[in-house]
């Protein structure tokens, strides 16, 4: 019988496969934890008379003479880890007993361990004892199978494993290059071999290569470094590398080994997550900083507003009081830029139109910018809404425009532009807090000169700047940043010098109906006899706010906490209003002590407020 080949689907490597299968040796592979056959060559199969699937289906065990002499093979195997040149008699398909001389080891085979055999037929032999030569012969044979097989399975793991590996020699030539290493420098594999690094990085990173392939060889030692090359087509790239010898039969060392992986994105990752914990940690203290600092400003304010009100216009103390009130007021606006920063700021979200709000601006930047500007809005077709507040889009879009304005002295053009966005998790792996999905982009591109690297990923840092002294705060671009990290979106800024600036805003998308279009509030009726509660913290700001309504006719009930809140509540005939601050301390916050009062006036309106919120009333 001469049983057709029929190989498993192992190896899975054509050259491999294609090796094995015109092996003039019988070989079989096994898996150790469960015996199953990974695979056999044709060879055995014709030597054996048997197919691939009656293979299988009646196991290799099948094929001994006896259990003895299977339990012999597998013993030796364990004992010694290899079976070397032992004799066995096996059965073949239709019954035939033939003599042989097999070798086994244990090997690993699709990542798992398995034990390969190879046999040879000595039935000739058997009646004799094979001679010197013929047993020379056979292992010749045998060892240069397993060298082929060896050096094939070599060849597959070299090509297909997901790291660059090339091997050079002393004169510093490439000698084998596999495909990772060239997709990596963009070359074809026939271009690369015989060159040196010169062709593929540039002249001081070619030398610096040179020198660590000549440490290998001196040292005969395994070398491992980071360092960043600059490539041939002039990106900088981040690499881990690994440099061995490769020794020849003698010992001495005749090529060097180099394994590399590109850790340029993952380098870049961790930047992204430094820069992130390093603003956040910025954005905490300047919430904190701008948190008490509003609360003096309320003071200020408010006090001021109250001496004005008891002022004649024609009283000389009249104008002091007016100029301290414009100056606490520009505080109030700077200290609403670090409250925008640091995500603190009260927003109102609406669902709105960006070439709408783009469309209202233009005229109005265009008074602020000056003539020597040029402004084109490039509105998108079938813009999405996006869900963000329009008082600061407002504000961001002009921070932009003035920004850009003061990058381009002489003049420039400034663009304005919308468009339908979807951020997926290939971007979003790249950038620190950020959600895949769909946004609707603000982008404002400049054709100022552009921002170095070193600027660059400094720009959204509060009171960063590179203006002259009094010609900046260093708080717009902060503005814009927090904002749209605020909103649930994202920032992002790209420059190249020479070539301009863009700042893209990226605001989340939403499908519910266009808000209605926002109306001034009106004048505040007259108080008549309602009764509001106040619940405040700070005692200052507390004051002012109790004062300012006392004057406007309303009865006013005061806490400084949760628990003091509940308590006049439950003195109190009657409460029309709860104005309340939304961080208090003693366990309440706002909305704790809005159900608590709410249980004993069901009636009762309420009316948070916050300490990021300028408490101007």
């Amino acid at each position: 019988m001469n049983a057709k080949a029929d190989p498993t689907d192992f190896p899975p490597d054509d050259a491999l496969r294609s090796f094995l299968n015109d092996s003039p040796v019988p070989l079989v592979i096994k898996r150790v934890e469960d015996g199953k056959i990974v695979y056999v060559n044709p060879v055995f199969l014709e030597v054996f008379r048997i197919s691939a699937e009656a293979l299988r289906k009646r196991g290799a065990h099948s094929l001994y003479v006896s259990l003895q002499a299977r339990d012999r093979v597998a013993q030796t195997l364990a004992a010694e880890g290899r079976v070397h040149e032992l004799p066995v008699q096996m059965r073949r398909a239709d019954n035939t007993v033939f003599n042989t001389r097999m070798w086994a080891a244990r090997t690993r085979f699709d990542n798992e361990d398995a034990v390969q055999y190879w046999m040879t037929d000595i039935t000739e032999l058997a009646n004799g004892t094979p001679t010197a030569d013929e047993r020379e012969v056979a292992r010749r044979e045998l060892a240069e199978a397993q060298l082929r097989t060896h050096e094939s399975m070599f060849q597959s793991v070299f090509a297909n494993i997901p790291i660059s590996l090339t091997t050079k020699g002393r004169d510093g030539r490439y000698i084998q290059i596999n495909p990772q290493f060239a997709r990596w420098v963009g070359r074809d594999i026939d271009e690369i071999v015989g060159q040196t690094a010169t062709a593929l990085f540039d002249t001081a990173t070619a030398r610096n290569i040179a020198a660590e392939d000549a440490r290998v060889f001196d040292s005969g030692t395994a070398l491992t470094r980071e360092f960043d090359v600059t490539r041939q087509d002039g990106q900088k790239r981040h690499l881990l590398e690994v440099k061995f010898p490769i020794r020849a039969i003698d010992g001495s060392i005749e090529m060097v080994g180099v394994a590399m992986i590109d850790l340029t994105a993952q380098k870049q990752m961790e930047n992204e997550l430094h820069q992130s914990q390093k603003m956040e940690a910025i954005g905490q203290l300047t919430g904190g900083v701008a948190h008490d600092f509003n609360n003096m400003l309320s003071v200020v304010l408010g006090n001021m507003e109250l001496i004005e009100e008891l002022l004649d216009p024609s009283d000389a103390l009249y104008p002091l009081v007016e100029a301290a009130i414009r100056g606490a007021e520009r505080g109030a606006a700077l200290n609403r830029q670090l409250l925008s920063f640091s995500r603190l700021a009260f927003l109102a979200p609406k669902a709105i139109n960006l070439n709408e709000q783009v469309r209202g601006l233009v005229d109005m930047l265009q008074r602020v910018l000056g003539e020597t500007f040029e402004i084109q809005a490039v509105p998108a077709e079938n813009l999405w809404l996006c869900i963000a507040d329009p008082t600061q889009v407002e504000a961001a879009l002009l921070n932009l425009a003035v920004n850009a304005r003061d990058a381009m002295p002489d003049g420039g053009r400034l663009t304005i532009e919308t468009a339908n966005v979807a951020l997926d998790a290939d971007y979003a792996a790249t950038q620190t807090e950020v959600t895949p999905g769909e946004y609707v982009m603000l982008a404002v591109s400049d054709t100022d000169v552009g921002i170095p690297p070193d600027i660059r990923k400094r720009v959204f840092e509060p009171f960063f700047t590179t203006k002259a002294v009094n010609k900046g705060t260093g708080l717009g671009l902060s503005m814009v940043f927090g904002f749209a990290k605020q909103s649930g979106g994202h920032a992002a800024i790209y420059s190249e010098v020479g070539k301009g600036t863009t700042v893209k805003l990226y605001l989340p998308r939403t499908i519910e109906p266009k808000s209605e279009a926002y109306e001034p509030a009106k004048a505040m009726p007259p108080a008549k006899d309602e009764t509001v509660l106040v619940v405040e913290d700070d005692a200052a700001v507390r004051r002012i706010a109790v004062t300012l309504l006392t004057d406007l006719g309303y009865v006013v009930l005061e806490a400084c906490d949760g628990e003091t809140a509940v308590a006049v509540s439950t003195n109190a005939p009657r409460i029309d209003l709860l104005l309340t601050d939304v961080v208090l301390p003693g366990g309440m916050n706002g909305p704790r002590v809005s159900t608590a009062v709410h249980q004993l006036h069901p009636g009762i309106r309420t009316l948070f407020m916050s300490s990021a919120v300028n408490k101007r009333f």
